[in-house]
């Protein structure tokens, strides 16, 4: 690992992540990508994942990555993801959980 991130290489990650049949499939690009969480690029990818993930273990994982990336757009994401009627209850529970931490409700 040079530690140089190929953001043409995320954006194939982001593809994967956001379109692939395979839920094992989403949470390997997600790994991958987790290693460069900090790096704005790939913290602004995750969060567009965030609005477009259905899969509850991927919104666990990529609500784990964003809880550490201080993303002004997060709060948004995690309030509208709380108050959705279809969002599955343990993503509803770590989206209140890391709100209530940041003492943002």
């Amino acid at each position: 690992n040079s530690g140089i991130i190929n953001y043409d290489i995320i954006d194939k990650l982001s593809k994967t992540l956001n379109a692939d049949a395979n839920s094992n499939v989403r949470l390997a690009a997600l790994d991958l990508m987790s290693k460069y969480a900090q790096d704005s690029y790939v913290a602004n990818t995750f969060l567009q994942s965030l609005v477009n993930q259905k899969d509850p273990l991927v919104q666990l994982g990529l609500i784990e990555l964003l809880k550490h990336t201080n993303n002004p757009k997060l709060d948004d994401k995690l309030y509208a993801l709380a108050n959705d009627p279809t969002t599955f209850e343990a993503v509803k529970d770590q989206a209140y959980l890391i709100l209530l931490n940041q003492n943002k409700l």
